[in-house]
């Protein structure tokens, strides 16, 4: 799965699911920053469910207060999203910093160090071990890990 932000005003095609929030952007980036996670993927995953589906969704650990999430996994996942100035009053609202074209990760092994600080923050967040961690990823996801050993060379 890959949850990305997408900006006020930008339309899709019917292929995808998309989802807001009334009430707090906040509490959108979280569930995005949590759905963006392996441990999230891998409960999908184990769900048998060729779609996601709301109830698959409703399932996802609540999109409540944590500090290992907001002060780490949330500034990962909007440095991941966050491309270009269209974001930029999304990132200036959850950050209190402003945004500037340095803020997002661009390269491939900045990004891949970005995603690992965003599962290491989930998976405390959620009191999963380290080496619980490890073993989903290298046993659910054995592409992602192949490729991870093998192409983590920046070719941009």
């Amino acid at each position: 799965m890959y949850p990305s932000i997408i900006p006020p005003g930008t339309e899709h095609v019917l292929t995808l699911y998309s989802a807001g929030h009334t009430e707090s952007s906040k509490i959108l980036v979280r569930f995005g920053t949590l759905a963006a996670s392996l441990l999230a993927d891998f409960q999908f995953r184990a769900t048998g469910n060729a779609h996601l589906q709301a109830s698959l969704v409703n399932g996802l650990v609540p999109a409540s207060s944590n500090p290992a999430i907001d002060q780490f996994a949330v500034p990962a996942y909007l440095r991941l999203n966050c491309l270009t100035k269209a974001y930029a009053p999304l990132w200036e609202e959850l950050t209190d910093t402003k945004w500037t074209p340095e803020v997002p990760v661009r390269t491939t092994k900045d990004r891949w160090h970005t995603e690992n600080l965003l599962n290491a923050a989930v998976s405390i967040a959620l009191s999963v071990s380290a080496e619980d961690l490890v073993m989903i990823y290298r046993t659910q996801f054995p592409v992602l890990y192949q490729r991870d050993k093998t192409d983590l060379v920046d070719r941009n």
